[in-house]
């Protein structure tokens, strides 16, 4: 059918998200950081932002060729990364993502202070949809310490749309 046929529009909203911990009983409440829960829901909810999407949208999809790479420090295919941790609900988990000329670091601290316990870094919705309809998979090179991870990738524009989990 024609649905069928129609090309695979990935949009990459790729979290990665530190194990979850479950509040410990007689765990010391901390002061939550309304400074840093406004900065994070502006770097993803800004109206500026949100203008410029809807403006560079009618440019169709940025079409990725198989074997390519979404994103590298010189190839971002407009990825743009940004922590997003525990403190929109209240939590005191921190951490922070920074670009090199080799890659990107993430690195934080987990607290179960105030009922919080993860940290995670995500793209910015994109502005062009990614198209890797000619694609097979996805391959991620990362290296840990040893904890486990997770990663999400969604196929939608929706903040919470449908998420394909790895």
């Amino acid at each position: 059918s024609e649905a069928m046929m129609a090309p695979v529009r990935l949009l990459l909203i790729c979290t990665l998200f530190a194990r979850t911990l479950m509040a410990m009983p007689g765990t010391a409440r901390r002061s939550w950081d309304f400074g840093r829960f406004l900065s994070t829901a502006a770097t993803f909810n800004s109206p500026v932002d949100a203008v410029a999407r809807a403006l560079q949208s009618s440019g169709g999809s940025v079409r990725v060729a198989r074997g390519a790479s979404v994103w590298t420090p010189d190839v971002t295919n407009g990825c743009e990364w940004a922590v997003l941790d525990d403190v929109v609900m209240g939590g005191c988990s921190k951490s922070t993502v920074t670009q090199s000329a080799a890659c990107i670091r993430w690195q934080g601290e987990v607290t179960t202070a105030n009922n919080g316990g993860f940290v995670g870094i995500r793209t910015k919705s994109l502005a062009r949809p990614l198209d890797m309809s000619v694609c097979a998979g996805l391959a991620l090179k990362v290296r840990g310490d040893g904890l486990r991870y997770k990663c999400i990738l969604r196929d939608s524009d929706e903040w919470n749309g449908i998420a394909w989990t790895a």
